[in-house]
Formats: structure tokens, C-alpha cells, sequence
């Protein structure tokens, strides 16, 4: 399973990343599981197309993009 997070503040994409490895580890249908993290929107979309995540957790406050 593919998991991507985006965030452009760089300590909270590192905080929800940790709790997710957090439950990635603890958790069996996770343990094969990818995490992906990005603050570049760019760098985001450019694999978004390419992987195609099952799960992706979004920054819903990115003021250059709104």
C-alpha cells in the first residue's frame, strides 16, 4: 500500500509521518506499506500520477494554492 502526505510545513508533515509509521508498524495489512512525504506540491503531483497512492493525507491550509 502506498500512503502519501503532503504538508508545506515541514514539522507537521515530520509529526504525522511519525505517527503513521507508528501504526504502520503495529499494524499486520500495514507492514508492507510505502510512506511518501512531500512540502512541494510539484513533487507531490509528478508522483501522485506516477504511484497512484491508496491513501494520501493533505494539507487542507496551503495559502499559495487557495
Amino acid at each position: 500500500m502506498n500512503i502519501f502526505i503532503l504538508d508545506d510545513e515541514v514539522i507537521a508533515s515530520k509529526h504525522l509521518k511519525n505517527n503513521i509509521e507508528k501504526v504502520i508498524s503495529s499494524r499486520a495489512n500495514f507492514r508492507n506499506s510505502t510512506l511518501n512525504v512531500f512540502n512541494r506540491f510539484d513533487d507531490f503531483y509528478s508522483k501522485l500520477v506516477e504511484i497512484k497512492p491508496e491513501i494520501i493525507f493533505l494539507d487542507i491550509e496551503m495559502p499559495h494554492f487557495s
